[in-house]
This record gives C-alpha cells, sequence and structure tokens, in this order.
C-alpha cells in the first residue's frame, strides 16, 4: 500500500497545525527586545519568537509607533500560526493609525478570518478599504481576495471547501464544531486551516468540514463520500471515532483524530492519531514535514504504509 497524494497533503496540513503549539526556540535565551533582535528571530524562521519581542517594544513606545509594533507582532503571530495571539494583539491596537497602517490591520485581519475559516468576513474587511495602489500591500491585498473570493464561493452549509473547480485532492474534516467539544474542536479547525493557508496555492486540496455536532458520524461519513471525498480527517472525540468504525459503508481513507478501545481492531484504511499529549505531537509533525521535504516526489515513501510516515510502531502513528 503507497501514500496516496490526498494523504500526504492531509498529514502535511495535520503536522503544520500541530506545530503551531510548539514553544519558539526564543524561549530559551532572552536578549533585551529591540528592532534588530526581532529581525534576527525572522531571518532565524522563529516568527513567534519576534513576535513576542515587538509586543515588548510596544509597551515601551506610544503613538503610530506603538501601532507600528504591535501590527508588526500580529504578521509574525499569523505566520507563526498563533491565530489567538494575532487576534489578541490586533485588539490592542486601537491607534493613532497611520494611512499605511490602517490598510495594514485590515489586511491583517483578513488574513485572520481567512486562517479561521470566516471568507465573507475577510471580504468585507477588504471591501472597506481602498485597494492598495502597488507595493508589497497590493500584492497581499490581491492574494487576499483572491483566496477569500475562491473560499467563499465553495462555501457550503455544515463546513466550507476550498478554492471552486480546484483539481487538486478532496479532504474531509469531520469535527464537533457545536456541543459539548465545540472548544476543542474549533481550535482543531483553526489550526488545520491556518496550515492550509501555510501550503502554497498549487498544493491546497479542496476541504469541506462537517459538524459531527449538529449530525450523527454516519450521517456526515455519508455526505462526505457523496461529495467526493479522497481522504477524512476525523473524527475527534472517543465516542465519534468508535462511530467512524462502526460505519457499515465504503468510506475514503480516515485518519481519526482519537483512538479506538485498545481492544477493538480497526476496519481497513482506518488510521488513528491523538493531537495530544504535546511532546507526541511535535515529534509526530516533524516527521511528517522531514519525509515531505525529503520525498517530495514520488519515492520509495510512497510504497510505505502510512504508519511509517509517522513514526513506525508509535502508539500515536497511523495504523490499520
Amino acid at each position: 500500500m503507497y501514500v496516496r497524494p490526498p494523504v500526504r497533503i492531509a498529514l502535511l496540513v495535520l503536522a503544520a497545525a500541530l506545530l503551531a503549539g510548539c514553544p519558539s526556540l526564543s524561549q530559551r535565551a532572552e536578549l533585551p527586545p529591540s528592532i534588530d533582535r526581532a529581525q534576527e528571530l525572522e531571518r532565524a524562521g522563529d516568527p513567534a519568537g519576534a513576535a513576542r519581542v515587538y509586543e515588548q517594544l510596544a509597551g515601551q513606545n506610544s503613538g503610530t509607533d506603538r501601532t507600528g509594533l504591535l501590527l508588526h507582532a500580529a504578521r509574525d503571530y499569523l505566520a507563526a500560526q498563533r491565530t489567538d495571539e494575532a487576534a489578541r494583539v490586533l485588539g490592542q491596537a486601537q491607534g493613532p493609525f497611520s494611512a499605511e497602517q490602517v490598510t495594514e490591520q485590515a489586511l491583517l485581519n483578513a488574513q485572520l478570518a481567512l486562517a479561521r475559516g470566516q471568507p465573507q468576513e475577510a471580504l468585507r474587511l477588504l471591501n472597506a478599504i481602498a485597494v492598495p495602489a502597488a507595493g508589497e500591500q497590493a500584492v497581499r491585498y490581491r492574494e487576499l481576495r483572491a483566496n477569500a473570493t475562491a473560499l467563499a464561493t465553495g462555501h457550503k452549509e455544515g463546513g466550507y471547501a476550498g478554492p471552486a473547480g480546484a483539481a487538486g485532492p478532496s479532504i474531509a474534516l469531520l469535527l464537533p464544531v457545536s456541543g459539548r467539544a465545540a472548544s476543542a474542536a474549533i481550535s482543531v479547525r483553526d489550526g488545520f486551516m491556518t496550515a492550509y493557508y501555510q501550503l502554497s496555492p498549487n498544493e491546497r486540496p479542496r476541504v469541506q468540514i462537517y459538524d459531527t455536532g449538529a449530525q450523527s458520524v454516519a450521517q456526515v461519513l455519508t455526505q462526505a463520500m457523496s461529495a467526493g471525498a479522497e481522504f477524512i480527517v476525523g473524527p475527534l472525540t472517543r465516542e465519534e471515532v468508535t462511530a467512524a468504525a462502526d460505519f457499515p459503508g465504503r468510506h475514503a481513507p480516515l485518519l481519526a483524530l482519537n483512538f479506538l478501545p485498545p481492544e477493538r481492531t480497526p476496519p481497513a484504511q482506518f488510521y488513528q492519531y491523538a493531537l495530544s499529549p504535546e511532546d507526541e505531537a511535535r515529534l509526530v509533525a516533524r516527521r511528517v514535514l522531514e519525509d515531505h521535504h525529503r520525498r517530495a516526489t514520488s519515492t520509495r515513501a510512497d510504497r510505505e504504509r502510512p504508519h511509517r510516515l509517522l513514526g513506525g510502531d508509535h502508539r500515536g502513528a497511523a495504523q490499520q
């Protein structure tokens, strides 16, 4: 059994979402805050660390200088897939604003809305500002508008899809975004969509989210297969995972985000992976990303089972 492209892409997106929870390298060695320090962290690939430095600097400044530093922090938090922290910092940026900062705030809020799967809100924010005439902000504006329009066009009740007409694989994300597990499900959804937008446009799969809190697992699996899902991520809770294993119909390969009871043998094309403990998630995320970069085209990994991608016999690995 080889690892099909939809499986590889889903695992990459999930891994990137998991990496969003990793501690920043800057936590190991705190230096006095400075613009140079923040830029050094950015160059070193530590945007979360840079964002914290910009936040510290903002606390030492006022006026448009403080606003600019907060916007820098928000942009780096978004780059690090820390959507909650980006939203918090954007909420602190109350002005005064320069004309360029007004546009920057709108662009960042639109990017945040997209990361949270809210394309209509992103379009509303973009429509509220003048179109940047040129420069880096103009490029970002066009890209955000294109992504938001594509995602809004593909919007469906019970979830949202990727760009309409996209040629890539179709992934169904099954999460209880309403009900008692909504908080955890929304965190997973936000992390997944943030990671989705970290992929280059030509790598992005079509994604449809189904709410297992509003419908039964059997119902959403039936809908996902009718919609042409090639790979399924979820469901999330142990009860839902058991219900998915009990599903009598045929379904695409499924990566459950929790485990069946130890005595239960998983059915065919049924893989299991838990999002915790945190250390396990980091290990798996690193291995998936390293494998993706090392084997970007059809290689030996394409002939291996998914559990090889996820670390051999580790209990957090995908199992068949």
